[in-house]
C-alpha cells in the first residue's frame, strides 16, 4: 500500500469514528441542553395576558415549546432505555412510560394549586392571568432544573448487554427478528 492510500485510509478511520463518539455523548448533553432549553419556552407563555395579540404573544409560545418538547422525547426515552440492559428492556420501557404519565398527572395536579389558581380564579380574569403566568415561570424553573440535574447525573458508559447464546443448530441468538447468527467455523463450510 502506497504512502498516499494508507494516510487517505487514516483519514477514513477518524471520520468513521466520529459518529461514534458523537453518539457516545450526545444523550447526556442532549438531556441537558434540551430540557434546558425547554425553559425560555415555557417562560415565554409568561408574556400571555388577556388583551395580548396571538400572533406576538401566543404563537412564538407554542412554536419554541412545541419545538423543544419534540426534540425532547427521543432522547429522553434512549437515555431510560439504554440505562438497562437488553433483556430488560421491556422493564425499562414499563418504567419509562410510568414515570412519564406519573409526571404530567402531578404537574397538571399540582402546578395550578402551587401557583395560586384555584377554582374560584377562573371567574376573575386578572387573577387567572396572574396564576398563569406564575405557573409558566414556575413550570420554566422546574425545566431548567432537570436540565441541570440531567447535566450533573446522566453519565455514558458502555452499554453492558447480554452476551451471545448459542442456539440449538450453533448459532447465536440475535435478539431482533432475524435468523441466528453462525459462528465463524459454521459460515466457512458452506
Amino acid at each position: 500500500m502506497s504512502r498516499g492510500n494508507s494516510d487517505i485510509q487514516q483519514i477514513n478511520n477518524v471520520v468513521l469514528l466520529i459518529p461514534l463518539t458523537i453518539a457516545s455523548t450526545i444523550q447526556m448533553v442532549a438531556v441537558a441542553v434540551i430540557l434546558f432549553l425547554q425553559s425560555p419556552g415555557l417562560a415565554l407563555f409568561a408574556r400571555i395576558n388577556a388583551g395580548g395579540n396571538y400572533l406576538l404573544e401566543v404563537l412564538p409560545a407554542v412554536v419554541v415549546f412545541g419545538l423543544g418538547l419534540a426534540i425532547t422525547v427521543a432522547p429522553l426515552t434512549a437515555t431510560a432505555m439504554s440505562s438497562a440492559p437488553a433483556e430488560r428492556s421491556g422493564l425499562a420501557s414499563a418504567v419509562n412510560n410510568t414515570v412519564a404519565r406519573t409526571g404530567s398527572l402531578l404537574a397538571v395536579a399540582l402546578l395550578p394549586a402551587v401557583a395560586g389558581i384555584t377554582g374560584d380564579s377562573y371567574l376573575h380574569p386578572p387573577v387567572f392571568e396572574t396564576g398563569f403566568q406564575h405557573a409558566a415561570f414556575i413550570a420554566a424553573i422546574i425545566c431548567a432544573a432537570g436540565g441541570l440535574l440531567a447535566a450533573a447525573t446522566i453519565r455514558n458508559g458502555p452499554r453492558q448487554g447480554a452476551p451471545l447464546r448459542a442456539t440449538e443448530g450453533g448459532g447465536f441468538h440475535t435478539a431482533v427478528d432475524a435468523p441466528p447468527l453462525r459462528s465463524g467455523a459454521d459460515a466457512a463450510t458452506d
